[in-house]
């Protein structure tokens, strides 16, 4: 009986060896596409970054922002404000002029948060408020828009 068991000992111990190193290889595998798809979007950023830097280093966009508006926001300013307040001026450069409600919806953050935001850059002078004078505007709502000093 000893003779029988031996056998099948070494067929299971081959099988769970046979079994690891499939996993190992299996693993290797999905390190090896994972590897591919860095590379690939390394490539594509790459490729994005030249674009930009042919456009002028900041991008159109950007540039676009403060010949249009008048505003002291240009790209280095831009650039140099935390996320968060230059989330709320790009919202509120799409929108022109707009209540702290208006960018919030924008946003997705709460109007008390985004009002906050907004009167940071006042503060900073990048933004001006007023309240409501044109004509179909609230006239108790605060206004925000671009064009600092």
């Amino acid at each position: 009986m000893k003779n029988k068991a031996k056998p099948r000992k070494t067929s299971v111990v081959l099988f769970y060896i046979k079994t690891n190193i499939l996993q190992a290889i299996l693993r290797f595998m999905d390190i090896e596409v994972l590897l591919e798809q860095i590379r690939d979007n390394l490539v594509e950023l790459n490729s994005k970054m030249e674009q930009l830097i042919e456009q002028g280093v900041t991008g159109r966009r950007i540039a676009d922002f403060s010949k249009s508006k008048g505003s002291p926001l240009d790209a280095m300013a831009l650039l140099e404000l935390p996320d968060h307040l230059r989330q709320s001026a790009m919202s509120l450069y799409e929108l022109e002029r707009a209540t702290a409600e208006e960018v919030s919806a924008k946003t997705g953050r709460s109007r008390s948060i985004e009002s906050a935001y907004l009167n940071q850059l006042v503060g900073r002078g990048y933004v001006k408020r007023e309240r409501g004078k044109l004509s179909g505007e609230a006239p108790k709502k605060v206004y925000f828009y671009l064009g600092g000093e």
